[in-house]
């Protein structure tokens, strides 16, 4: 993925969380506010019905129906759900028990599921439409258009009231804890991913699609670090060029796919003969490198070439087919051929085609 395409990548995700715990807080709400049910019949019975008596448990059916129906809904129509049936709750309440109501304690994670699901502005026009209604009932109640009803001592007396307010008390601790730690668990699962796409990125952005070895970029970066290495502890460093011989033959006989196999076998068994600290590059269609770190000689050198070719020209099987390609190796060395990259490379270039000029499958190291 290129790098102005990130962006685009991170909204995508954060659209998926903020999905996510619109569900999660449509399920919650939906499970909480059953529990004051009960409490609030009781209250009604007591101190007479009410608009909040009825309010309350219209919208709890209205959450747990749209919970049934939520895979056929938006993420926008859900969070509107959740949002606008919570206000409705917090104002009617206000404008029918003033002070004493029980839903104030919702003004807050009203507030926070409206920033989650629709962003900070959204959220505070929200406030100000609660903190408004809130002040018009304040004014109504001071001014006598308003009343409770039923006389406050009553109200506060009765047991029922009582165990509503300690029900709404658990339900917005509970449900504020539960915002918490699902919104913390959708952010770390998300960027887990995100990370995780990262990595998939950096690693297809440094090494070959079709082979896995590393590209060019990547063998520069590391042949930097061992030619530093090499030169600290006066250490010899190799470079090695490698072209497969009679491969054309293969993509013109059998197809792309087989010379695709070919190459991915091939690069196999290039990985198998070298350390974990050397570096197998693929440079393009069937040329190689090999930076070979902390060299002891030109034996070492030449034992691995060897191994090499006789690595490569085992017969390779493909779709029932056995298929026999041969490789051509030159080798340079630190400092002997060069200081850089280019010049060992241009030496060992040169000593590859020298090979194939004297008859192909053999190595020789540039003097």
């Amino acid at each position: 993925m290129l790098e102005e395409e990130r962006p685009q990548e991170y909204i995508k995700n954060w659209n998926e969380i903020r999905s996510d715990l619109a569900v999660r807080f449509l399920f919650g709400i939906a499970i909480w506010m059953l529990i004051p049910l009960a409490p609030t019949f009781l209250v009604a019975l007591e101190l007479g019905f009410t608009r909040a008596n009825i309010t309350t448990p219209s919208i709890t059916v209205l959450f747990i129906a749209t919970l049934f129906y939520r895979k056929k809904l938006t993420t926008r129509t859900i969070s509107t759900i959740v949002v606008a049936g919570m206000s409705a709750i917090y104002l009617i309440s206000v404008y029918t028990f003033g002070i004493l109501s029980s839903a104030n304690v919702w003004f807050f994670p009203i507030v926070l599921m409206a920033s989650i699901l629709f962003g900070g502005l959204a959220a505070f026009m929200i406030a100000s439409l609660l903190l408004l209604g809130f002040s018009l009932a304040g004014y109504g109640f001071t001014t006598g258009w308003l009343q409770l009803p039923s006389d406050a001592n009553s109200y506060l007396s009765s047991k029922s009231v009582w165990v509503v307010q300690v029900s709404f008390g658990i339900i917005v601790l509970g449900f504020i804890l539960f915002v918490v730690s699902k919104m913390q668990s959708a952010l770390v699962h998300q960027f887990k991913i995100i990370n995780e796409k990262n990595i998939r990125i950096a690693h297809l952005a440094n090494h070959d699609s079709l082979t896995g070895l590393a590209t060019l970029r990547l063998a520069k970066e590391r042949f930097e670090l061992a030619l530093h290495m090499a030169s600290r502890r006066e250490q010899l460093l190799a470079l090695l060029f490698l072209d497969l011989d009679s491969f054309k033959l293969v993509n013109d006989r059998h197809g792309h796919d087989a010379g695709d196999a070919v190459l991915q076998e091939v690069a196999k068994r290039l990985l198998n003969e070298i350390r974990e600290s050397d570096t197998a590059c693929r440079i393009g269609g069937d040329e190689f490198l090999i930076i070979l770190s902390e060299v002891s000689g030109k034996a070492e050198v030449e034992s691995l070439c060897q191994r090499l070719i006789d690595n490569v020209t085992r017969p390779i099987q493909c779709s029932g087919n056995n298929h026999v390609v041969g490789v051509s190796i030159g080798a340079a060395l630190y400092p002997e051929c060069g200081d850089s990259l280019e010049e060992l490379r241009k030496r060992a270039d040169a000593s590859m085609y020298d090979v194939k000029r004297a008859g192909k499958n053999n190595f020789s190291i540039a003097e």
